[in-house]
Parts: C-alpha cells; sequence; structure tokens
C-alpha cells in the first residue's frame, strides 16, 4: 500500500503575542491611520506574532493591512502583507491561495526593489507549494531561486530550511542520491546554528530515504532521534508528523496498536493545527492499516476521506498516492474496473509530476490486475515499466550513497571528538610545561639567594672598612666647619644688605598688585554691564518658538560676536497672520546693538501705530525712521548700513509675501528643489528715495525656508584661512534637507565650530530655519 509520510520542512512562522486587539479594532484602526506607516508597521509586527494561524478571523485584517500599504505607497508594507496571508494560508493548508499572495510577492519585486529576505522566503515558500501540488519541476526551480538569494544575505538559517526542502523534493523524485546529499548539507548547517529543530527535520527527512529503501531499522532509529528532540522542544507539529512516519514502519511490522496509536497521535496535531492537507495524510495511512489488519471497508471509507482532504488543499501529490490505495483496495475486494481506473489516474498524475515511485506503483497494480483477468501482453507491458523503474529506485548508488553520507557524517563526529581530545592533550602538555617552569624558577629564587648571602657578607666586611675611613674623614670635616662659620657671618652681612632691596621690591610690588586689582575691577563692571545688555537685547527680541503656531517647525542658530550684537529677529502676530523681520545691523558689538534697538523700535511703531501690515509699508517706514535727518540721498550708507527682509505669512495660505534690502533667502520644496529669493527695491533719484515693493513666493509644494545674515558665510576658517562663502553654506542645507530642520540648525552650529576652530568669529551670526 502506498503510505503517505511527512516531510519535515520548516517555514518561519512567528509566535504569540496578540490577545488585546480584536479584528474589527484592527481593521478601524488601519483605515484610520492608512498613511501612518509606522503604525501600520506596529500592527504587522503583532500580526506576525499571531500563534494561531488556523483561525481565519484575522485574515480580513491582513488584506485591510495590504490594501492600507498599498493606498499610502508603503512598498515594502504590501510585500509583508502578502508574506503573511500566504504563510497563514500555507498552514492551514490551502495552497492555491497562498500561492496567489507569494506570487504577488515575486511580481512586486520585479516592478521595485524589495528586501531580499522577502523574494528569498517568497521563493521558498513557492517551492514548498509547488511540491505539495505536485509540480515538483517548478518546485525546483523556487527552492534554487530561494538558496541563491538567502545565500547573497548570509542567512544560513533558511539556506538550511531550503536545502532541506530540496532533498524532500529530490525523494518525491526518486533521486535518492541527490536527495541525499541535499538532506546531510541540511543537518550539518543544522548543526553549525545548534539549530535543534531544524536538526530533528533532517533526522525525520533522512529516515524517509532509508524507509524508501527498505531500510526500516535505520529509518525507525533516525526517526526516534527526530521524535527525542520534538518532545523536548515542545513543538507538537514535529511530534505529529513524525509519529506518522514510525506509525508506518510499525504497520509495516505487525505492530498494529502501536501503529494506531501513533497514527491517533499525529491525527490529534493534524486537527488541532487546523491543517487539512496533514489530515488528509493521516487519514490515508490510517486506512492502510485497516486494510492491513482486514478491514478493507473502513479502509476505504478512510481513503475517501484523505481524497477528500487533498482536493480542498490541491495537494496532487496526496491525490496520487490515495488513487494508488484505493485502486489496491479495491483490486483485493475483486473490483477489478473501479480498481483500475484509480490506477490510471494514480499513474497519469505520478507521470505529471515525475514521481518514480508512484509510477512504479501505480504501474504494479496494473501489472496484477491485467495479469489476473488474462491481458498478458499489457501485463507484461506494465511489468516491465515496473522492474525498470524498482531498479532505478533500489540501483547500488542510491543504496549505497545514503549508507556513505551516514558514514561520512558520523566520521566528522569522530573527528570532531579527536580534535577535542588532542585539544586536550596539547592543554595536559601546556600544563607539564608550566610546572616545569614553576621548579625551574623555584631552583633559581634558591640559586640567587645563595649568591644574596655571598654578596651581603662581603658588603659587610668593606662597610666595616669603609666605617674606619669615615671616622677620618669627620676628623677633617670639623677643621673644615670652623672655617665655614667665619665665612657665614661674612655672609649674614651680605643678607642683610639684600633684604633692604628685597623690602623696596615688595613695596613697588604691592604698588603694582593695588593697580591690577583696580583694573580687574573695571574690567568685571564693565563685563557685567555687558552682561546685562545683552539680557536687555535678547528681552527685545522676539521668541522664535512662537513660529510654530503658523509654522511646522522652527529652529534657530543666534551667535553674536561679543555680549551684544546687531543682528535681530523679530515678529509681530495678528489673528492668525504673522508678520517677522530679519535685520543685520551694521557692525557689532555696542554700535550694531543700538541700531538694533532704534530698528526693534521702528518696528513696533509700524505695527503697532501706524497699524501697516504690509512688508512694503513695514520696510518703507523702516527706511524712512532710519534716514530721517542722518543720511543724504543716494549716499554710501544709504540705510545706515542695515540690511533686513520683512515677511507676512497667512495660516495655511500658499504663498510668503515678502519685501526688503539686500537680505536673501533660500526656499527648498517638500521634493527638494531649491530656489534663493532676493527681494528686490527700487531707486527713486528724482525723490532720492528707495521704494519697496511687495513679491509673492508660491509655496504650494511646502518644505522649508532659511533665513541669514552675513555672518556665517563671512566666517574665516582656522585651518584654510578663507571665508566660508554662500555656495558652501548652501551645501550644508542641501545635504541635510532630508533631515528635521532643528537638526539641521544644529549641524550648522556643529559645522561653523569645526570649521571657525581657534580663529576669532568675525561678526554676528543669525540663521533661521522654518519647515511649513
Amino acid at each position: 500500500m502506498i503510505k503517505i509520510r511527512n516531510i519535515l520542512f520548516t517555514f518561519a512562522i512567528a509566535v504569540p503575542l496578540m490577545a488585546q486587539s480584536d479584528p474589527d479594532s484592527l481593521i478601524h484602526v488601519i483605515r484610520s491611520n492608512a498613511k501612518d506607516t509606522i503604525l501600520l508597521n506596529n500592527i504587522y509586527e503583532k500580526l506576525s506574532l499571531k500563534k494561531e494561524y488556523k483561525d481565519s478571523i484575522y485574515d480580513d485584517v491582513v488584506i485591510e493591512f495590504i490594501w492600507s500599504s498599498a493606498s499610502s505607497g508603503w512598498v515594502n508594507g504590501v510585500a509583508k502583507g502578502n508574506d503573511l496571508a500566504g504563510t497563514r494560508y500555507y498552514v492551514r493548508g490551502n495552497f492555491s491561495k497562498a500561492q496567489e499572495y507569494f506570487e504577488n510577492i515575486i511580481v512586486l519585486s520585479q516592478k521595485t526593489e524589495l528586501p531580499v529576505a522577502i523574494i528569498a522566503n517568497a521563493y521558498k515558500m513557492l517551492s514548498g507549494i509547488l511540491f505539495n501540488t505536485g509540480n515538483a519541476e517548478g518546485a525546483i526551480e523556487k527552492a534554487n531561486n530561494a538558496v541563491k538569494l538567502f545565500q547573497q544575505v548570509n542567512d544560513t538559517l533558511n539556506l538550511a530550511k531550503t536545502i532541506n526542502l530540496l532533498g524532500g523534493i529530490y525523494w518525491n523524485l526518486g533521486k535518492l542520491e541527490i536527495a541525499s546529499e541535499k538532506l546531510y548539507q541540511a543537518l550539518r548547517l543544522r548543526e553549525k546554528l545548534d539549530d535543534s529543530l531544524g536538526v530533528a527535520h533532517a533526522y525525520n527527512n533522512i529516515g524517509l530515504i532509508y524507509d524508501t529503501q527498505g531500510k526500516q531499522n535505520e529509518a525507525l532509529d533516525m526517526y526516534y532521534k527526530a521524535l527525542s528532540i520534538y518532545q523536548n522542544l515542545r513543538n507538537d507539529l514535529g511530534v505529529g508528523r513524525v509519529s506518522n512516519n514510525i506509525a508506518i514502519i510499525l504497520k509495516n511490522q505487525k505492530r498494529f496498536t502501536e501503529s494506531l496509536d501513533m497514527f491517533l497521535k499525529s491525527y490529534e496535531v493534524d486537527v488541532k493545527n487546523n491543517n487539512i492537507d496533514d489530515q488528509g495524510k493521516t487519514l490515508s495511512n490510517i486506512g492502510q492499516l485497516h486494510l492491513d489488519i482486514g478491514n478493507p471497508k473502513e479502509g476505504i471509507n478512510y481513503f475517501l476521506k484523505a481524497k477528500s482532504a487533498f482536493e480542498k488543499s490541491k495537494n496532487e501529490n496526496g491525490l496520487t498516492a490515495v488513487f494508488l490505495n484505493l485502486g489496491r483496495t479495491f483490486e483485493q475486494t475483486g473490483n477489478y474496473s473501479t480498481s483500475v481506473d484509480y490506477y490510471t489516474q494514480a499513474l497519469e498524475l505520478a507521470i505529471k509530476h515525475k514521481s518514480i515511485e508512484w509510477q512504479r506503483d501505480a504501474h504494479k497494480g496494473m501489472y496484477s490486475i491485467l495479469k489476473q483477468q488474462g491481458n498478458y501482453k499489457k501485463a507484461l507491458e506494465h511489468f516491465e515499466e515496473y522492474k525498470s523503474l524498482s531498479d532505478t529506485l533500489n540501483n547500488i548508488s542510491n543504496l549505497n550513497n545514503l549508507d556513505k553520507l551516514k558514514i561520512e557524517y558520523e566520521t566528522e563526529k569522530k573527528e570532531s571528538e579527536i580534535t577535542l581530545l588532542q585539544k586536550d592533550n596539547e592543554l595536559k602538555q601546556v600544563n607539564i610545561k608550566r610546572q616545569k617552569a614553576i621548579n625551574l624558577l623555584l631552583l633559581s629564587l634558591v640559586f640567587f639567594s645563595l649568591v644574596i648571602v655571598v654578596l651581603s657578607y662581603v658588603y659587610l666586611k668593606k662597610l666595616n672598612k669603609d666605617k674606619r675611613l669615615l671616622q677620618e674623614m669627620n676628623a677633617e670635616i670639623l677643621i673644615q666647619k670652623e672655617e665655614i662659620e667665619t665665612q657665614r657671618d661674612m655672609l649674614e652681612i651680605n643678607i642683610n644688605e639684600l633684604n633692604q632691596h628685597k623690602t623696596k621690591l615688595a613695596l613697588q610690588t604691592e604698588q603694582i598688585e593695588t593697580q591690577n586689582r583696580l583694573l580687574e575691577y573695571a574690567n568685571h563692571r564693565i563685563t557685567e554691564g555687558l552682561v546685562y545688555a545683552s539680557l536687555i537685547q535678547r528681552s527685545l527680541l522676539s521668541n522664535p518658538v512662537e513660529l510654530e503656531k503658523h509654522f511646522s517647525k522652527q529652529a534657530m542658530l543666534y551667535k553674536p560676536k561679543d555680549y551684544v550684537g546687531g543682528d535681530i529677529y523679530w515678529h509681530h502676530e495678528l489673528n492668525n497672520e504673522i508678520i517677522f523681520v530679519i535685520a543685520d545691523c551694521i557692525g557689532h558689538g555696542v554700535a550694531g546693538a543700538f541700531m538694533s534697538i532704534m530698528a526693534i523700535n521702528a518696528l513696533k511703531d509700524a505695527v503697532a501705530i501706524f497699524n501697516l501690515n504690509k512688508p512694503s509699508q513695514i520696510a518703507s517706514h523702516l527706511y524712512n525712521e532710519l534716514i530721517k535727518n542722518n543720511a543724504k540721498p543716494f549716499d554710501s550708507n544709504l540705510l545706515l548700513g542695515i540690511d533686513f527682509i520683512v515677511c507676512k505669512y497667512t495660516k495655511n495660505a500658499k504663498v510668503l509675501e515678502y519685501s526688503g534690502h539686500k537680505i536673501s533667502f533660500e526656499y527648498f520644496d517638500s521634493i527638494n528643489c531649491h530656489k534663493t529669493v532676493r527681494p528686490q527695491r527700487n531707486l527713486n533719484r528724482q525723490l532720492g528715495l528707495i521704494e519697496f515693493n511687495d513679491e509673492y513666493l508660491d509655496i504650494t509644494k511646502g518644505g522649508k525656508f532659511f533665513f541669514y545674515t552675513d555672518g556665517y558665510l563671512d566666517q574665516i576658517s582656522d585651518s584654510k584661512r578663507m571665508k566660508l562663502g554662500k555656495s558652501e553654506f548652501i551645501k550644508l542645507l542641501s545635504n541635510t534637507i532630508d533631515k528635521p530642520v532643528e537638526d539641521q540648525v544644529k549641524h550648522l552650529e556643529s559645522f561653523m565650530g569645526k570649521w571657525k576652530g581657534n580663529y576669532e568669529q568675525v561678526d554676528d551670526i543669525l540663521v533661521l530655519g522654518i519647515e511649513i
């Protein structure tokens, strides 16, 4: 009879965590936040951690996830959603639905760039699907594609899983030599990764090859190794499938009670996991058991249930096996016509899927019936096909190759043990050498101790001799001492004279220190005044944070050259409008600060007293106030050295209105197109005045503004001895344009610190960044 064995392939299915979210709530959250890819990704993580794939209640959530990802343009999300949906259907044995979703990933990868891991997994899953649905050649092609991609990203775990799958496919095709090589290759990779579950899968699949060759004891040895690991890991799916394989051998050994227990244990796991395909395999094998114990009617009942399950899962390999079993059963009951029908269907599917084993069994069945019916010519044809295919499966290379690989595998393990023993022996040799070194050290210490004793004796003898010489020298020293005392008296006279000079020097030093203290006090008072002046000036400047009422974000870099400076930022709010000004007064320090105060007062008067709300009006007012009685028309310092720009913005408007003198700004729209904007003004030579115009900038595409004075551009590098310049400044902005505006301004500040180095700051610096 045809036994449907369970080949174990590992596909990445995540484990539990989503109890708090019911499907309807998740669908509502996804629809309400369709463009929030961060939230969608969090939901994907939750869906991936769902263990109960047997339940279909979350299928609609996954579909909604795919639609929302597509509508928001999140391509990776679409791929992830298809991967998740395909895996769910695969686990439930619905191969046709699973195939649709994984093929979607392959099609999508041909149109746009996707993570290699997702594409590789899709090929691997498609290989498993095609294998289960009988397309062995397609399964091999997809598996080889997956192997290349997993090697590309160094994913050893999934590489081992895919090679294991290839071993199962070649086993099904009867190419046992290739199958053996693949399965042992996968086993070695699993052991390197210390992947116990994968090792168990490999043991199970190697057992299948032994089973196919009729080496039942070797097969049982492999199955029980796998079962032990599955039980330790509490892997119900693995326990169920390997129990099915063990049950088949127990049945063949006429141990029917043990076999039935194993089959029922396997079927319990299949039902628990809602896996229709595995249920079909177990039902078919239980049907065979009933045949072997002489209950063909019950066997046919189980075979038909298995046939229904395989038709639902579209598993043509399973259908082939069931057709063979039904053909054999009806042959035994004498219903030859029905038997021939089933054998014929089985042979057609076996030829379609190039399964040597099942072609062999179908030809054997046809031969048996035709022989009993007296059609010896046709019977002989089928017998010759049966014999040829049987020889292919049992040829010497197939039989010997698996044993050879087993011996190689066990030899490698023995060599590893020998290597460990050699290392242990080397360690012992090292310890022996260390002990020898310690003994040598002890002998050296004894020798050196004796040397020290001898040297000490010689030293003491010499010391006594030196003592006598020292006494003689002391007598001479006493004579010299008297002479020294006489010289000391002379020195005291000289010291008195030196002390008098020292007193005069101390008086002069005290006078100098007094002057230093006076200078330090004066400097301290001046510094305090400048610090206080800085606080006063900063209090007059507007707080740029208030810009966030009208714009998305803002950030400002403000660094006066001295305590106070001539660069200012000022704004005025009116309902949904905001008027803001950036100005650079001539010079820096106190002079610049006084100019900035005059400018701020003029600006406040313009909006508060004269109710001016157009940038050109405010610019004209500032100009008129500053040149009043202070400058002749068209002199070289026409605006008393102040550069400025006045801007007006209405919340949610699509334009920026501006006017000013000499200060330009940079605009980057949302697709990072750049434009330098510089206000224009007219010189009325007849009236001797400057005329300001209102200008408008289209900001429909959103983006960012950067306003700045010339202090940042004019800073000289400590190392290059050159100014930064406008082109380098724009390059700095362009290189960081994808970052938030506050990060860009921080980057400007950090870069300036490195550029300036130890060189003195040459001018006040003001940079204002605004994100629309």
